[in-house]
């Protein structure tokens, strides 16, 4: 009788001290020979790149005691991935990217203590079904204290990252969850991974906003958050909160007053937690009991001076108002006063208020917009607001400017209508 050539052999399965076993990137196809997964000898399985068919056996992880390597990927297998593959103790390589693998990934994978790299992407994975629609199996793979790389993109996991994800392997230096459904917003534990590289959540269903605790990923490379439903960019927000409360405490927190006189940018220093401070007092100045302006020959920053200080030397908390108003358009805008496209009389001001109310999105810095329509939408409602009042803030007439304790207000209730409008 004719053996098909492009088949193995089920002889190869009566090799009892075999090892290891490579027949990748070949075209071999039809079923793996169920005598192969009971040569409890083999250390390594490669069978990467051919148009095997068949279904794992049910035994697999019972069978093959020393497996340290198994590599399935791009074939045909099918079928369910088995509890009973956890009982290959010393899988250090598990792949078993595309192919056509379905239901729940077993949280089972985490008694696989010396796992090292986990690939499952490209197959039909759904999440394993819990009341709370979190990714459990990530919970169980916490007990892998040696995963480096886990790849788990192009499944239809369709869950929830877990907070969990945080408590994975300190050494894990790769992750790929890109094009998986998943859905709510990325835990702040996961900034716990402090040996994170690589970080792939593209095509995604994840909402919120970016968790400040990201800036501990010291080691972080690679982060691509591409065409999901994120809101980032909020910090900017969130530090010009922090600015206009010190300048409240400066200008409001005592009987004599304070006025900074130099507000820019890198007077803003931003500490651990990104909580914004003003620094570098060297030219402000203390307001008597009732007084409101004071005289100085110092002279500040261009491009953030108000127009009485710059032409008379008058310096009052409404100067701090006005810098801090032409500091609002730089950070929403990404342009700074003093950029080239001002000569010839127009300004940063003149620009932004060209702009409203119409046009905005021509001065909004890119980078705070996203394929996601509706959430662009209240961005571009909330940097609209913010530059109407960064407008009242640098008015020319220091009369027309508020005060810190409005602008403080303002602003605080337009970050809460942000966040309404994108829930």
């Amino acid at each position: 009788m004719d053996i098909d050539k492009s088949s193995i052999p089920e002889e190869i399965g009566m090799l009892p001290k075999m090892e290891e076993l490579y027949l990748q990137y070949n075209n071999l196809m039809g079923p793996i020979p169920a005598t192969i997964f009971n040569i409890s000898t083999l250390q390594i399985i490669a069978f990467t790149q051919n148009q095997f068919s068949s279904k794992l056996p049910s035994s697999i992880g019972v069978s093959l005691p020393n497996l340290e390597r198994l590599h399935l990927g791009e074939n045909e297998l099918s079928g369910i991935v088995l509890d009973s593959i956890s009982n290959a103790s010393k899988l250090v390589i598990l792949v078993l990217s595309n192919n056509r693998f379905n239901g729940s990934i077993p949280s089972s994978l985490g008694n696989l203590r010396l796992l090292d790299y986990l690939y499952l992407s490209g197959n039909n994975f759904t999440c394993e079904y819990s009341s709370s629609f979190e990714l459990n199996f990530l919970t169980s793979l916490s007990s892998c204290r040696q995963l480096r790389k886990l790849v788990i993109s192009s499944n239809p996991l369709n869950g929830i990252l877990p907070a969990s994800v945080g408590n994975l392997s300190d050494s894990l230096d790769n992750i790929d969850a890109s094009y998986c459904g998943i859905r709510g917003s990325i835990p702040s534990e996961i900034a716990n991974l402090s040996n994170l590289a690589f970080l792939n959540i593209d095509g995604n269903e994840l909402t919120g906003f970016i968790p400040i605790t990201i800036k501990n990923l010291s080691k972080l490379q690679i982060l691509s958050l591409y065409d999901n439903r994120i809101q980032g960019f909020i910090p900017r927000l969130d530090i010009m909160i922090g600015v206009a409360c010190a300048l409240e405490y400066l200008h409001h927190g005592y009987s004599v007053s304070m006025a900074h006189c130099d507000l820019k940018p890198s007077n803003v220093l931003l500490d651990d937690d990104m909580v914004a401070h003003v620094s570098d007092f060297g030219i402000a100045k203390l307001l008597g009991v009732g007084e409101s302006i004071a005289q100085t020959r110092t002279i500040a920053t261009f491009g953030y001076i108000a127009p009485e200080y710059g032409l008379e030397g008058l310096v009052s908390t409404k100067c701090d108002v006005y810098s801090y108003g032409i500091m609002l358009m730089e950070t929403f805008t990404r342009t700074k006063p003093t950029d080239a496209r001002f000569d010839g009389g127009l300004s940063l001001k003149c620009w932004v208020v060209d702009a409203l109310p119409n046009a905005i999105v021509q001065v909004l810095d890119a980078n705070l917009l996203t394929q996601d329509i509706e959430h662009n939408s209240a961005k571009v409602q909330c940097v609209s607001s913010l530059m109407q009042l960064a407008l009242k803030c640098s008015a020319d007439s220091p009369e027309e400017r508020m005060i810190m304790k409005d602008v403080l207000v303002s602003i605080k209730k337009i970050r809460l209508r942000y966040v309404e409008n994108c829930k």
